[in-house]
């Protein structure tokens, strides 16, 4: 199975020329971005089907963060 994991971050003062956007961003994460389901395994400590350790159940996870560099 494949995971796809992706990121990308633009800096703001690129868009604009405020002075408050100096050293600002915007950032969108995806983890799983295709929603695969993890492989099974036979891992024995107490997790029925997969391996803690390799993969989660969570599936896609998608994230915007707006931060500053100082």
């Amino acid at each position: 199975d494949w995971y796809l994991d992706l990121s990308a971050e633009m800096p703001l003062d690129l868009v604009t020329d405020a002075r408050l956007a100096k050293g600002a961003y915007v950032r969108l994460g995806a983890t799983n971005l295709l929603d695969n389901l993890p492989s099974y395994s036979n891992f024995s400590s107490g997790y029925v089907g997969y391996d803690p350790a390799q993969a989660d159940l969570i599936g896609r996870m998608v994230t915007f963060t707006v931060g500053a560099r100082f």
